[in-house]
Parts: structure tokens; C-alpha cells; sequence
């Protein structure tokens, strides 16, 4: 007996002396350290973003208009670009995207995106060093594209600004969304024993070290795949039980108004350029692979396609009023691409020919209406940057 305490006794100080060797010359990060901080959030500044050095690889099966395979890469800040410098170097003409899954162009590889493209179009014909930044991400909305352009887009000392979000805006009003008053958080799912245990084992670096040999990480990036039949996702024939249709009249955009309201005089406090754009859709056209008059699903309400299309029609309205009231440029992309099948892979995503055509779009935009006005100075003087740097201030 005094044997077999002598050898459990021996066996739980090497475990020990083990547990803190690892935590002295090799410690382990926590497997499931992002699953024990449930609940709270590591972006509080910018709710819609990408975890820094985010990396997916998309394949698709069976939609022509998008390739089959690229890769989706967001850098340090979780911003879907190349990492570049925060400070601007001289003479770079510097422009950030704001915008949700639509301008991102998700299912479009890195390089094939608007953002991409416009950057290589603008090099191309300017022959200046020019970047592109895309700083929205997919689901994002208008206090989304706030928050991003107060807490990160400005610090980067952007000579232009391109906003485009009214299709999230739209869904929003569609579904009743309070814009006063926060989303309550989600419960989290409810975790089985076994996982419980699983975090309780990796608490301990001898823990990490057992799961990682049983289980260890995947070398390559998270894949997603992307089929011909998960573009019928959002619509479905008959509506869903409780299914609710707004009257269309009680859809304003008020609130969208204001927010961009509020983008254009943040841009102009920060002595930045901001470009308006409106979004192009198939909602308004006949798809006949979908039947007479679809239900669209928004969250957990279904919709008539054909009111979908009355409300984005509203929202760009509202982007084209607000751009009139502020005299702010307004690219107004949806008069040029909507309804144009050859554009979208879905009713409101761009396949490769409509990331290429807007590209070539906003870059005969920003050529034509902003650069003659731009000193490619870091900051005009109307900034608060230059105010400071005044001797006078």
C-alpha cells in the first residue's frame, strides 16, 4: 500500500515538475480560448470586422459566373486587404471602401475583387502609387460602416472615402430593426460534458500539449464551399410560417439618411473626400429559375422579391437625396448596372464580370470627379491633423 502512495506521489510531482517546465520554456496557447471568452467581444470598436489575419479558401461547384477556386485574406487589422503601413507615404493617393459582402465581392477571390481591381486600374491610369483599402466586411450596416470610418478609416489618412451600403440598410428596415436601441447579445450554445471537460484539461499546459498530439492544428486555411444549390438559400416559394410583409409606405430610410448624414460631416471634419454610391441589384428583373414572385428570407421573416426590390429602390433614393442636400459626389452605380444578369451571380452579389465592370466604374468616377480636387497632400488644412500643426492654432 505504501508502495502504490510512493508511486502516485512520485508520478504527481514529475507531472508537475513537467506542467511547469511547459509553462517556463514551451508554453502552448489555449485551443479553445476564443470559445471560454463567449460573450465577449474583441472588436467593441468596430462591431462587423474580420479576425486579424483572417485566411478562407472558396470554392465554388457549378456557378459560372464565379471561378472555382480563390482565397479570402484579411491582414493584421481585419481589414480584407494587403497589410500596408498606417502612415500614408508622400504622394500616395490613399482610398478606403466601405461597404458590406456586395462591394467585398466574398465569394470573389483576393484578386478579383473591386478593390483589387480599382487599385490596379487606378495605377494603371494615373501613374501614381495609389492604394485601396476595403474597410467593411459581409452583414455590415450603416452604424457598422460609422463606427469603422471614426474608430480606424480616418486615422488612416484616406484622401478618398467610397461608401455603398444601402442593401443592408434596406433588410434592416425590412425586418423592424431599431436603430436607438442595441441587438441584445445571443445566448451561446449550450456545451456538452465532454467539451466542458475539454476546457477544464486545457487549462493546464500538459493538457495543450496531450490534444495537441492527438489533435493537431490544420496547416492550411479554413475552406468554404460555395454550390449552385445554395443560391436558391434565400428563396423559397410559399412564405414561412408568420411570415410578415411591412406596408411598403411605412419604409422611410430615415435612419440611413442620417447615418450617411453623419459619414459625410465626419469625412469633411477629417478634411477627407467621401463619394456616395448607390447599390445595383437583380431584385427588380424577372428570374425565372426562381418562379413567379419569390419569397426572400431576411433573418427569420420572408418578404415578395418584388417589395425587396421597392426598398432597396427607396434606399438608393435616400443615398441620391442625401448626396443633392450636401452636394457630396454620388457615383450612382444602379443606374448603370441594375438589372444587369450578366453582373451578378445572385440578386445582389457581383460575380467576376461585375467586380471588374464596377471597378472600372468608380475608377472613371474618382478620375473624373475627385482627382482634379485632391493636392496629394497626408492632409488639407481643414483637417484636424493640419489645424494643429498650425502655428496660429
Amino acid at each position: 500500500m505504501l508502495a502504490l502512495i510512493g508511486v502516485l506521489i512520485g508520478a504527481l510531482l514529475a507531472l508537475m515538475v513537467a506542467e511547469l517546465v511547459l509553462r517556463r520554456f514551451r508554453p502552448l496557447t489555449d485551443p479553445y480560448a476564443s470559445e471560454k471568452m463567449a460573450g465577449r467581444s474583441s472588436h467593441l470598436y468596430v462591431p462587423r470586422v474580420y479576425p486579424p489575419n483572417y485566411s478562407l479558401e472558396i470554392r465554388v461547384v457549378g456557378i459560372p459566373k464565379l471561378p472555382e477556386r480563390g482565397r479570402l485574406t484579411a491582414n493584421s487589422l481585419g481589414m480584407r486587404t494587403p497589410e500596408f503601413s498606417r502612415t500614408k507615404a508622400p504622394g500616395c493617393l490613399r482610398i478606403v471602401l466601405v461597404g458590406g459582402s456586395a462591394l467585398e465581392c466574398w465569394h470573389l477571390g483576393d484578386d478579383l475583387t473591386i478593390r483589387a481591381l480599382l487599385e490596379r486600374e487606378l495605377r494603371e491610369r494615373t501613374g501614381r502609387a495609389v492604394e485601396v483599402i476595403f474597410a467593411g466586411a459581409w452583414a455590415a450596416r450603416s452604424y457598422d460602416y460609422l463606427a469603422s470610418l471614426a474608430h480606424r478609416v480616418f486615422h488612416l489618412e484616406p484622401d478618398l472615402v467610397v461608401l455603398a451600403g444601402a442593401l443592408g440598410d434596406a433588410f434592416e428596415e425590412l425586418v423592424g430593426r431599431d436603430y436607438l436601441m442595441p441587438e441584445l447579445p445571443a445566448r451561446g450554445p449550450t456545451r456538452s460534458t465532454r467539451r466542458l471537460l475539454l476546457y477544464v484539461a486545457t487549462e493546464l499546459q500538459l493538457g495543450r500539449a496531450v490534444h495537441r498530439l492527438l489533435k493537431p492544428p490544420r496547416q492550411v486555411a479554413d475552406i468554404v464551399t460555395f454550390t449552385a444549390d445554395e443560391l436558391l438559400y434565400w428563396y423559397r416559394k410559399p412564405p414561412r410560417h408568420g411570415a410578415y410583409v411591412p406596408d411598403p409606405n411605412r419604409l422611410t430610410a430615415r435612419a440611413y439618411r442620417e447615418n450617411l448624414r453623419s459619414a459625410v460631416g465626419m469625412a469633411r471634419g477629417h478634411g477627407v473626400r467621401l463619394i456616395l454610391a448607390t447599390q445595383p441589384t437583380l431584385f427588380g428583373c424577372e428570374r425565372p429559375e426562381l418562379g413567379p414572385d419569390p419569397w426572400f428570407a431576411i433573418g427569420d421573416l420572408t418578404f415578395p422579391r418584388s417589395e425587396v426590390a421597392q426598398a432597396i429602390e427607396r434606399y438608393n433614393d435616400a443615398v441620391r437625396d442625401v448626396a443633392a442636400e450636401l452636394d457630396a459626389p454620388l457615383c450612382d452605380l444602379s443606374a448603370s448596372f441594375d438589372g444587369d444578369v450578366s453582373c451578378f451571380y445572385d440578386d445582389f452579389h457581383y460575380g467576376s464580370v461585375g467586380a471588374a465592370r464596377t471597378a472600372e466604374a468608380l475608377a472613371d468616377f474618382i478620375i473624373a470627379e475627385a482627382l482634379g480636387t485632391l493636392s496629394f497632400a497626408p492632409l488639407d488644412m481643414s483637417s484636424p491633423k493640419a489645424r494643429h500643426a498650425r502655428p496660429d492654432y
